[in-house]
């Protein structure tokens, strides 16, 4: 008896280092062949928001990936840096 795999992600913030995760894991489910809905709520809706999709953001506070001292991340103009 074989079922029908099922894989459902929330997007919850938006900010362009958590929009692609969601994203990149739906296309890996689809290319299994296992059904994939992503659901967008909160800042989440900024990743499929036309008007706010071009402003994403990188946000290097708080985040593990970036790989540099917590209070740099929150000096001026930091957010700008990490996203270009």
């Amino acid at each position: 008896m074989s079922e029908e795999r099922k894989l459902a992600i929330i997007c919850s913030k938006g900010s362009l280092d958590m929009a692609y995760p969601g994203l990149v894991l739906a296309n890996a489910a689809r290319m299994m062949g296992i059904e994939a809905d992503l659901f967008f709520t909160f800042w989440g809706m900024d990743i499929i928001t036309k008007e706010k999709v071009d402003h994403l953001k990188v946000v290097p506070v708080g985040n593990p990936a970036m790989h540099m001292p917590q209070f740099v991340g929150g000096l001026p103009g930091m957010t700008d840096m990490a996203t270009t």
